[in-house]
């Protein structure tokens, strides 16, 4: 409760909660996952406040006990968001058309800088690394959220152009990387679709149980 009242006032949002309406429930509600307190070390099963609408404040209607994991993906984003995520990451690796494989990269100097970049995680991560330079193109429009991609000079925008490995277990191989935005990359991380299409439906249910208590 500490931890959300600091944010609160960080954020600039309301804040009512009380010590009693905080109840840890078994599972989490978003994932199914089983949740427990770790002793020291969060962990993926680790309760955690979440606020269901990022537009709103730590309020009982607005704040829901979730899992480390589910709130770790979710952050702000939105059950349209979250749908759209998913569809890219169920449908399968190099099958997303002319969007993630466009003819030429906008960003030639860029797109060296993601594969040099790429290559470095893939090492320190042990995953298989077998893509050239070629093969990172930067689109016009990032193929997932349709957000039109930008390169920043210094700073990194929601905007900004950023290599996924679609299905982290194949690694950086042709026809499983694709240029989407930072926004969507920031998003998806290690998500399954599974657990995205989760949260969509958690924030979807929590959005209808609102607006019957508000009609």
């Amino acid at each position: 409760l500490g931890q959300a009242k600091f944010r609160a006032k960080h954020k600039g949002v309301p804040v009512d909660l009380v010590l009693a309406d905080i109840v840890i429930p078994p599972v989490c509600p978003a994932l199914g996952i089983p949740l427990s307190k770790g002793v020291s070390v969060m962990h993926d099963g680790s309760p955690t406040l979440d606020r269901v609408d990022p537009r709103g404040g730590y309020t009982r209607d607005n704040t829901v006990v979730i899992s480390q994991r589910a709130n770790f993906i979710k952050r702000d984003a939105t059950p349209e968001d979250l749908d759209l995520i998913a569809n890219y990451t169920l449908t399968g690796h190099g099958t997303f058309g002319d969007l993630c494989q466009p003819e030429v990269g906008l960003h030639p100097l860029h797109e060296r800088q993601m594969w040099g970049g790429a290559k470095r995680r893939a090492a320190r991560k042990h995953r298989p690394f077998t893509i050239k330079p070629a093969d990172v193109k930067v689109p016009d429009i990032c193929p997932i959220l349709e957000l039109k991609l930008a390169v920043g000079h210094k700073t990194c925008t929601p905007n900004s152009p950023s290599l996924d490995c679609i299905d982290p277990a194949l690694g950086y191989v042709p026809g499983n990387v694709c240029v989407i935005s930072h926004r969507a990359n920031s998003i998806k991380r290690n998500a399954t679709g599974r657990e995205l299409r989760l949260l969509s439906t958690y924030i979807r249910e929590h959005r209808r149980a609102h607006n019957a208590l508000n009609t």
